[in-house]
């Protein structure tokens, strides 16, 4: 088992004690501990940057920090970067919360595989190039992914989203941050109550589903590609390729009254699309 820690009160790099190549996987492994497979960070304001790199360690530059230390620990093959609560006056912060003026700038690289946890309150964050899920929790620092091909959950309450060169499935909460979606969604969950919402797919299957209460939700897919709709909306417009499917007399699936249910279905369709919104504006259009 292995346990080792940090305390850091001025920039400098730690590295974890496993430092080996991709290419060395064959080789003894097991005296220092095997891999890390599992990053967690939780800083309240600054930046946080997770890089992958073709190594079975952990390595943390921080590059700028506030007052309080910052925390590192390994504990078998797990590695963590928090604040540092040691102490009674650590106690009391803890139990008071975390300071606004508690601000890091850090960058971690990590394996590839590693799956990656970040909760913030302002601190903006970027994670790339990772083939594990990708979890992050903030309240208005942004929020960007690149080219993951695990699956990636966000939750936010201002802060902007931003996924692009997705591979694999999409999962986002937000009050009032916009959202845009690129890549390849195999599925994408989207709940917000204002913030703007753009979603381009590349070919492939794809399952999205959208909740909003005025947001405008636009979906552009692959010009081949099929598409099943069902869309709720009571003001907001629904439109596929610049025609109106709201106003149009009931025909495909929409019915009388303030709220209108628009279904249509194409024939081999690989694009469905569940979306309901009170008077946000649903646009579905082709690339071309």
């Amino acid at each position: 088992m292995r346990n080792e820690s940090w305390v850091i009160a001025e920039p400098r790099t730690v590295r974890t004690t496993l430092v080996a190549n991709a290419s060395d996987v064959g080789a003894d492994v097991t005296a220092t501990g095997g891999p890390i497979t599992s990053v967690v960070v939780a800083t309240t304001a600054g930046s946080v940057r997770v890089e992958a790199h073709d190594r079975l360690d952990v390595e943390l530059d921080v590059v700028s920090l506030s007052e309080r230390p910052l925390a590192a620990t390994l504990t078998d093959d797990t590695f963590k970067v928090s604040y540092d609560f040691t102490g009674i006056d650590g106690i009391a912060r803890r139990v008071q919360g975390l300071r606004d003026q508690d601000a890091a700038e850090i960058i971690v690289r990590v394996p590839r595989a590693a799956s990656v946890r970040v909760t913030t309150v302002r601190a903006d964050v970027t994670v790339q190039d990772l083939t594990a899920p990708v979890s992050v929790t903030t309240v208005d620092g942004s929020v960007e992914t690149i080219a993951v091909t695990g699956a990636v959950t966000v939750s936010t309450a201002a802060g902007r989203v931003s996924v692009t060169d997705q591979s694999g499935p999409v999962a986002v909460r937000t009050a009032t941050g916009s959202v845009r979606l690129t890549g390849r969604l195999s599925r994408v969950d989207v709940s917000t109550i204002s913030g703007e919402v753009s979603i381009e797919t590349a070919p492939g299957a794809s399952a999205i589903s959208t909740k909003s209460i005025s947001s405008r939700v636009a979906l552009r897919v692959p010009a081949e590609s099929g598409v099943d709709l069902r869309v709720r909306s009571v003001t907001g417009t629904i439109s596929l390729d610049g025609a109106d499917l709201r106003n149009r007399g009931g025909q495909d699936g929409s019915q009388g009254g303030r709220t209108a249910l628009v279904e249509r279905a194409e024939p081999g369709a690989t694009v469905f699309l569940t979306a309901n919104t009170v008077s946000g504006d649903v646009v579905v259009s082709r690339t071309e």
